[in-house]
Order: C-alpha cells, then sequence, then structure tokens
C-alpha cells in the first residue's frame, strides 16, 4: 500500500479535484506533487509538451545551515528538468514561497480525486471554472508561522514532522482554460537531463519575513494575471508573440482590482493596476 498522503482539494461542477498532495518521508523530507494537465511551454513559441508528472522535493539538511527545495518536471519526450532554491531560515524561522499558480480548468478529468482511505483531504471550497480561476500560492515555513493575517486570501495549512506547508489562494474573475500560468523562484540554472541551460545563479538566500512574502504573493498575483490574459489572446490569435518583459500590448483596457477577488462568493477584491491585453469578452465563448 502506497504511503498516505495529504490531498488538497476543491469541488468544482461537482467533482472533488486534486490540486496537488504531500507526501512526507521519514528523516521528515516532504514529495509534493501538483496535478497538471496541461502541457508545458519552454520557449515561449505556442509549441506545448506533455508534462508527466511535476514534483517538488523538500529537504531537512540537518548538517546544513538552509534547505533545498528542487521542482522536477517529467516530459513525455523523456528529458527531466530540474531547477533549485537554497534557503537559509533566519532568526531560525523559516519562509519561503514554493510556487504560485494560476491553475487550468480542474474539472478536467486528469484532476478527478480517486478515493483511497488512508489519505487526509483539506478543502479549498467549491468555484466554476467557467466564470473564475483559482490562483493559488504555496508556502513552506517552519512550523507554528502563521499567515492567515495576510489580506486578500483565503488560508489553511497542515503541520508535519519538520516543516508546515501552508496554502493562500484566491480567484480571478476570469474563463478558465486548459494552460495554467506558475511562478516561481529559483536561485540555480535550470538543468535539462542534468546539463545546466544558459541563465543566471544567484546566491544562496535568506528566509523572507512576513512583509517580503506578502509582497511576494501580489506580484506573484500580478504576474499570473497578465500571463493568463495573455493565453487567452493567444488562443484567438495563435501568431501572437509573447514580450520579452512585462509592459503593454494591445490596450490597457482592465485593471487586477476588477479581475481578482479573495473568494469565489464575494465581491471583495484587491487593488493594484495592470496591463491586459485587449479581448472582447464575446471572443471568450469561442475558447
Amino acid at each position: 500500500m502506497p504511503p498516505p498522503r495529504t490531498r488538497f482539494v476543491i469541488e468544482c461542477k461537482g467533482q472533488i479535484s486534486e490540486i496537488f498532495s504531500v507526501e512526507e518521508r521519514k528523516i521528515g523530507d516532504l514529495g509534493i506533487y501538483i496535478k497538471r494537465s496541461e502541457d508545458l511551454e519552454l520557449n515561449n513559441d505556442g509549441n506545448y509538451i506533455p508534462l508527466i508528472e511535476y514534483r517538488i522535493s523538500v529537504h531537512v539538511s540537518p548538517n546544513a545551515p538552509g534547505h533545498t527545495f528542487t521542482h522536477h518536471n517529467s516530459l513525455s519526450d523523456g528529458r527531466h528538468l530540474i531547477c533549485s532554491t537554497y534557503v537559509i531560515p533566519q532568526d531560525d524561522v523559516l519562509m519561503w514561497k514554493l510556487l504560485s499558480h494560476a491553475s487550468a480548468d480542474l474539472s478536467h478529468k486528469i484532476y478527478k480525486y480517486d478515493n483511497k482511505s488512508n489519505d487526509e483531504l483539506i478543502s479549498l471550497g467549491s468555484y466554476d471554472p467557467s466564470k473564475e480561476v483559482l490562483v493559488y500560492h504555496l508556502i513552506i515555513s517552519s512550523i507554528g508561522v502563521d499567515f492567515s493575517h495576510l489580506f486578500g486570501f483565503q488560508y489553511t495549512y497542515k503541520e508535519y514532522k519538520s516543516f508546515q506547508i501552508n496554502v493562500l489562494w484566491g480567484f480571478m474573475k476570469s474563463t478558465t482554460i486548459n494552460q495554467g500560468s506558475i511562478v516561481l523562484v529559483m536561485t540555480s540554472q535550470m538543468k535539462v537531463d542534468g546539463v545546466p541551460q544558459p541563465g543566471p545563479t544567484f546566491p544562496d538566500v535568506l528566509s523572507p519575513n512576513l512583509e517580503r512574502i506578502e509582497r511576494m504573493l501580489h506580484d506573484a498575483r500580478r504576474s499570473l494575471s497578465a500571463s493568463h490574459r495573455f493565453k487567452l489572446k493567444r488562443k484567438l490569435d495563435p501568431e501572437l508573440e509573447e514580450p520579452l518583459n512585462t509592459g503593454p500590448m494591445g490596450k490597457t483596457v482592465y485593471l487586477a482590482s476588477q479581475m481578482y477577488c479573495s473568494h469565489s462568493t464575494t465581491s471583495h477584491v484587491i487593488g493594484g493596476d495592470d496591463i491586459w491585453y485587449d479581448i472582447n469578452p464575446a471572443d471568450l465563448k469561442n475558447l
């Protein structure tokens, strides 16, 4: 029998859908398995490769001052992508945002939770993917850190032997599509089958404080909102090229405060302006 997992789920279109799961190992390491039905785009060229598995390894590292968080992506063409971050706790307190994810359509059958009696389920409630996009932020921390006061997010957590998994989430007011978007921070170069790819490397980082974590979450929300909007536009215009840097493309016609709410059943929104791609809402019926 496989070891039990904690599975974070949400209800949509009458289906219990799994968002990600966490498995604790004997020494306190964690394996986090992100459910993704969408394929992976490597070169911002509109060409997608089927993704077999997305896993994050969280290591205790008892003989080192910090912890290593490694992202593994296994592709259908046999390639394996790895990137990692090494984070040193500050004043013996660890906090790090592992990823922010604007999910694809969670009513897809691949997300359907396969009932296992030894699993623990933690629910993020329910939503309608025809009207909203689930945006969640996954934070690893020391046990006992409280993120419940961060403005504009719903919050839940799970304590393990050595770490605490924290989830903060909300919803974008937009049609969900079959391509999600992920924002993460890494300190190492991306490796493909063990070969480093061109790109910068950064020194080890100190764990940020709560104020910095909150800024990271809102920055990621803005990036995910812009990315989702671009993908909507590109489904209507496949020849559209993604800009290398954030900036206007089309008209500035939407505000983040009109797009994002902390709960699907309330009207509460977060402020913040963004650049949006000009999309005729009527065109969304064709997606």
